[in-house]
């Protein structure tokens, strides 16, 4: 199983999700694989307009996107950002052959990539090393469970707190 694959399963499901926040996440995947590119990501868009009604509602939007969109996306609104990191280059060359459906030049091409992403590593709020699926999953669950139990993510907070505070007479 692939990190990329158990995110896509956790942000589909209602499950973690809604069992600490309330509200289902919602992955939408941008970038080469899931469609335009982030060049096409107009204020006006259909998927800016879902991401600003999740945003609305309090659901949490998760973008698989390098870090060229990532950028862009913080010029647009505020963020928190994760960085997946593989546990060293050796491990990521070998499961990307792992695979099996590239060819050698592909391969090398994926890494170069790469190390050109990683490269960026400093720009993200959070780093998660993926040395297994099983913990990588757990540090981003962690992460998000914090963020949304930050004051301002709590949308029904201020009422909760006023219907506390009444006096009881």
């Amino acid at each position: 199983a692939s990190l990329r694959g158990a995110l896509d399963s956790l942000f589909r499901s209602t499950g973690f999700a809604t069992r600490l926040y309330g509200a289902p996440a919602e992955f939408m995947d941008k970038g080469p694989a899931g469609g335009a590119g982030i060049g096409d990501f107009p204020s006006g868009s259909s998927l800016w307009l879902r991401i600003q009604a999740c945003l609305a509602q309090g659901i949490d939007v998760f973008l698989d996107i390098d870090w060229q969109g990532a950028r862009q996306i913080r010029e647009l609104m505020p963020t928190k950002s994760i960085f997946i990191l593989p546990p060293s280059r050796e491990e990521l060359e070998r499961r990307l052959r792992a695979r099996a459906q590239d060819s050698e030049e592909v391969v090398q091409k994926r890494m170069a990539k790469a190390v050109e992403e990683i490269s960026h590593w400093e720009e993200y709020d959070y780093v998660v090393v993926n040395e297994n699926l099983d913990s990588a999953m757990a540090h981003i669950q962690r992460i998000l469970h914090a963020e949304r139990f930050k004051r301002w993510r709590q949308l029904d907070i201020g009422e909760f707190v006023r219907n506390l505070c009444k006096s009881s007479a």
